[in-house]
């Protein structure tokens, strides 16, 4: 029992020490958010995807300053380029959860629910003639949606 009340104390004092950290000892081009529940720090290899969620207080880059891959607050415009034959601006990531959330939405789609109806109409799958006729036995009747 008194095991458990000191990994409690110490683990109390890890997650305090950090509330006390100040805007001194963040780095350049950075400032200190104690805010739990604020928007993420943008990187260079994800500059649009962001989820809102809730963070421990942390030096964040200033507005116009994106995180590198050596974890230092450079200017936007200086984040190296991910494929030289397309800008910047096609940069797509699909190693995090959002990357294809990112993709969806590049492509012209505000959600997956979007793109799914899109894909569903263009499919042949979708636009047979056979999907109106009635299944054999045993086999299922494909759905049918839209026109």
């Amino acid at each position: 029992m008194k095991i458990f009340f000191i990994v409690c104390a110490l683990a109390f004092a890890v997650v305090s020490s950090h509330r006390f950290r100040g805007k001194a000892q963040c780095d350049r081009n950075e400032h200190w958010s104690a805010s739990y529940c604020n928007s993420c720090d943008r990187t260079c290899r994800y500059p649009t995807s962001c989820n809102l969620m809730c963070y421990p207080p942390q030096c964040m880059c200033d507005e116009g300053f994106l995180r590198d891959d050596k974890n230092r607050c450079i200017p936007a415009q200086k984040c190296p380029r991910k494929h030289p034959s397309l800008g910047n601006e096609h940069n797509v990531a699909f190693n995090r959860e959002d990357g294809l959330a990112e993709f969806i939405r590049r492509l012209g789609f505000n959600d997956y629910s979007l793109l799914a109806a899109n894909i569903i109409k263009r499919h042949p799958l979708f636009k047979s003639s056979s999907a109106n006729r009635p299944s054999p036995p045993g086999k299922p009747r494909p759905l049918r949606f839209g026109r």
